[in-house]
Formats: C-alpha cells, sequence, structure tokens
C-alpha cells in the first residue's frame, strides 16, 4: 500500500472519528475504485472494512452488511492473518462488524457464527488488540439478543485482555460495553462510574466515535437507577450527537429510550411516551432493525396496559413476542412473554 493509498485511508478513519460518516463513505469509495484500478488488494480490504463502518453508524445496516461480506475470505487462508499495515486483524474485524451489522437486523444465528470466526482468527493469531475487539463485539452481541451472563462473560474477558494493549480509547469502548451491561444486569452501582468514565474521557481526546451510542447506555443505566432527570439530560445529549451525526439507528434507539423515560413517570405522560415510541418505531422499521420493532411494541404494550387500553396492549404485546420469539431474543422474550400473560 504506497503512501496515496495510506494517505486515504488515514482521511476516512479521521472523518469516521470526527463523525463524519457521509463523507467516510465518499472516501472509502474512492480508496475502493482506486484500489481495483491498481489491482491493491490490501487497500481493497481496509477500504471495504471503514466503509462497512461508515454505513452502519449511518444506520444503512443493508449497504454496511454488502461492504463488509466483501471480505469473507475462507478462514483456512493465509490472508486472514494478514494486517496490510494496519494495528489490526482487518478479516477479524470484517467478521466482528459484519456480526454487528446483522444482529441490528435480528440475523442472531449468522451474527453469532460471524463472530466466533473472528475470535477464532484473532486468538490463533494471539494478536491481543484484535480479541479484545473481538470479544467486545461478541459480548454487544449478546446484550442485542438478551443474553446478559454471556455478555458479562465476554466483555470481563475483553477487558482482561484490553489490560496489556495500548488503546485508551479502546479500553473505553470495552468500559462502556461492560458497563451497560451491568446495569442491564440491575448492577447499576458498578455500571454509572464505568459509563460516565467512558463517555467523558473521548470527548476529552477529541472524538465522537460512538459517542452517541455510549451516551444512550449511560441514559439508560440512570433511568435503571430511578435518576430520571440525569436519564432525560443525557438522552437529550445522546439525540443531538446521533442527529448532529446523521447516526440513524442510534437515533432510533435514543427515541426508545424517551418512550422508555415518559413511561416511567407517575403516572405517565401516555401521548408523549406514545409519541416517542411510535417515532422509534418508524425509523427502526424504515432500516430494518428488527429486535428495536420489537422492543418498540413491548414497549408501546406495557405503556397501553398502565393507561387501561387492554386491546392495544394486548395488539402490541403479542406483536413483539412473536418478533422475538422468531429471532431468540432470550431474557427480552422472557419478559415480554410475563407482560402478556399477565393480560390473559
Amino acid at each position: 500500500m504506497n503512501a496515496t493509498w495510506r494517505g486515504l485511508m488515514y482521511i476516512a478513519r479521521e472523518l469516521l472519528g470526527q463523525g463524519e460518516h457521509e463523507q467516510a463513505v465518499t472516501a472509502c469509495e474512492r480508496a475502493i475504485a482506486m484500489a481495483r484500478t491498481q489491482d491493491d488488494y490490501g487497500l481493497e480490504v481496509m477500504a471495504a472494512l471503514s466503509l462497512g463502518w461508515a454505513y452502519d453508524y449511518l444506520g444503512n445496516y443493508s449497504r454496511a452488511v454488502e461492504a463488509l461480506k466483501r471480505n469473507l475470505v475462507p478462514l483456512d487462508s493465509p490472508v486472514v492473518r494478514e494486517r496490510f499495515g494496519g494495528n489490526r486483524l482487518p478479516f477479524a474485524n470484517s467478521r466482528i462488524s459484519l456480526g454487528l451489522a446483522l444482529a441490528e437486523r435480528g440475523e442472531f444465528v449468522e451474527a453469532t457464527a460471524r463472530c466466533t470466526e473472528a475470535i477464532h482468527i484473532a486468538e490463533a493469531v494471539g494478536h491481543s488488540l484484535s480479541v479484545t475487539v473481538n470479544y467486545r463485539g461478541m459480548g454487544l452481541l449478546h446484550l442485542r439478543r438478551g443474553d446478559l451472563h454471556r455478555a458479562t462473560l465476554a466483555l470481563e474477558h475483553a477487558l482482561e485482555v484490553c489490560q496489556g494493549v495500548d488503546s485508551p480509547l479502546l479500553f473505553h469502548a470495552v468500559s462502556a460495553t461492560l458497563g451497560y451491561a451491568y446495569a442491564l444486569s440491575g448492577r447499576t452501582a458498578e455500571a454509572i462510574p464505568l459509563l460516565e468514565e467512558a463517555v467523558e474521557r473521548p470527548v476529552l481526546n477529541g472524538t465522537q466515535q460512538g459517542q452517541s451510542l455510549r451516551t444512550i447506555w449511560l441514559s439508560e443505566a440512570y433511568l435503571l437507577a430511578s435518576r430520571e432527570l440525569d436519564a432525560r439530560t443525557a438522552a437529550q445529549r445522546a439525540l443531538g450527537l446521533a442527529r448532529q451525526h446523521k447516526e440513524r439507528g442510534h437515533e432510533a434507539y435514543t427515541l426508545l429510550l424517551f418512550g422508555e423515560i415518559a413511561s416511567h413517570e407517575d403516572p405517565p405522560p401516555v401521548g408523549e411516551a406514545e409519541d416517542h415510541y411510535r417515532q422509534a418505531l418508524a425509523v427502526a422499521e424504515e432500516l430494518g432493525m428488527r429486535p428495536l420493532i420489537a422492543h418498540c411494541d413491548v414497549g408501546l404494550g406495557k405503556l397501553y396496559r398502565r393507561s387501561g387500553d387492554l386491546r392495544l396492549a394486548k395488539e402490541h404485546l403479542k406483536n413483539g413476542v412473536m418478533l422475538m420469539r422468531e429471532m431468540g431474543m432470550g431474557l427480552w422474550l422472557e419478559k415480554a412473554e410475563a407482560e402478556l400473560k399477565e393480560l390473559q
């Protein structure tokens, strides 16, 4: 990879770090075109990986999957060990990123297979940074699917491996994800300091990459700790970041969170909560985010149950349970089924 191509990839990564995802797409597509002209396989691999990241941040999961599948070479090919001048294993990273994009669409079986392959590659090479990245990705996949125990194990292992890696940004990415797992498991006293540190530190280092998602997780942790005012403040910050950087998927998660925050009020402002859930649902449907669609239906069902509209409550809870059952969403399915059972 010559200096010109390295410069292109540097620009693409800088754009990703600053949250300029649409510009990063343009830079990556230009790099891919140049790579094909010059028959530079390494550049094409690295550019396809960054292109997948850019599309993922934009919430265009179908394009992310398309880009990342370009790097699905056979596991027994010697090229999977190549780094092409980078500090990570791009074929492992492509698989973990593909798995997470698939998870947002509810394709958990293939997502788990791809994440498992990514870990296999990283461990076979013995590359600690990539091992950390891939166990962090596997942990996030388990969180999306509703297996908090496996998520916590994977993330604690990622944090342990990360101690030997000189990458503060990666450390905060892992600790934030582990903090979110702790929050969802009811361990909010442990979760909140991890998430607050992970949200604050990258800002001091001048990066926006992943900031809206970390802030969403912090808001949710505050909500689970009954700190509703802090939850709303963090959610407003997250929504501003998501919209500023055109991160549509993260915007949908934040709108769902606003619905949850409103639903926790006593009595809940039904109209406000319903509006947030339906906005989240509309974005999730547009982006094909089936797990999030299911969560929106469950949220609406619980809201309508509290407001006394049992017909709508049952309708939305049934929709949510059906989707979660199709996707095998573990704990989230169990909770939704319990809500539905209360109506029968």
